[in-house]
């Protein structure tokens, strides 16, 4: 059975196992900028369906996660999964946000799922910032400092139009793989893109409003708390680690909400933000 090689998901390792050799080279290929790690820790494979040979079924271990009736339209629940069990495994607080970097400074987007932080992280990278995350904003524990998790952007139908040149195209038997989504390896949109661990210096909560105008205002860093920790994955599990953690690391942010009508002018006022910042040098 063809399968990928094994990748480091913050510190999960990670191997897909699949029907067709050409699906695992699409998922070796959207997968590219995560580390290799030497052992698979989890795997997720494709199987025929429980019920029906003729559909497919997504199993992570024994548990079955998804079915399709194309391998390939098993692509984002299998992103999906890998983003959840990354979340969930990962020892320090991970939150639900866009990640960008510059010159050693990470700028944070946390955000509910349809505000727009995909769309608005893709347009930051494709102005010249350095890509962390479009989904998962990992903070290593006891540290203000972000662990990458450069999975391929994911672009809803309404950002399309916004990126023409990013609508992907696979070697795979259809076009179900891009059906309701376009999953973009950050080098697509600029070679080099994956930012490398660097320290949160701002925070910035964006939110999509059709017609708006483009505004940022600042907030105080107790409000800021407040909405980091509701947009933290497993924040009720582990309440107390998750809420000491983010209040020393929110204690070194400045604070801010974003109300984006334009792409454009949001990525401008963001840039201005980033344009104020010292630099800082991180491997």
């Amino acid at each position: 059975m063809p399968s990928t090689r094994v990748f480091d998901a913050l510190r999960l390792p990670v191997r897909f196992e699949v029907r067709s050799r050409a699906f695992g080279s699409y998922l070796d290929e959207l997968l590219g900028c995560f580390p290799t790690a030497l052992e698979a820790e989890s795997v997720f494979e494709v199987r025929p369906a429980p019920t029906d040979d003729d559909r497919y079924a997504l199993y992570i271990g024994e548990e079955l996660a998804a079915e399709g009736d194309r391998e390939v339209a098993l692509l984002g629940p299998a992103l999906q999964a890998l983003n959840a069990h990354a979340a969930r495994s990962w020892p320090g607080v991970a939150c639900h946000a866009g990640g960008v970097a510059h010159d050693g400074n990470a700028i944070l987007l946390p955000a509910d799922p349809e505000s727009g932080k995909s769309t608005l992280t893709a347009g930051l990278v494709r102005a010249g910032l350095q890509y962390l995350s479009d989904e998962t904003v990992a903070f290593r524990p006891g540290e203000n400092m972000i662990e990458p998790y450069p999975k391929p952007l994911s672009l809803d139908t309404g950002s399309w139009h916004l990126f023409p040149e990013l609508e992907p195209f696979a070697d795979l038997p259809d076009d179900d793989y891009k059906q309701d989504q376009w999953h973009v390896p950050p080098d697509a949109i600029r070679t080099g893109a994956a930012a490398g661990p660097c320290p949160a210096r701002l925070l910035v909560f964006p939110k999509y409003v059709d017609g708006a105008r483009t505004e940022l205002s600042p907030i105080g860093r107790a409000e800021g708390l407040v909405e980091l920790a509701r947009n933290t994955f497993s924040f009720n599990e582990r309440s107390r680690f998750a809420l000491e953690e983010l209040s020393r690391v929110v204690r070194e942010l400045d604070c801010y909400r974003l109300t984006v009508g334009n792409l454009d002018d949001a990525v401008a006022r963001v840039n201005d933000l980033v344009d104020a910042l010292p630099r800082f040098a991180h491997g």
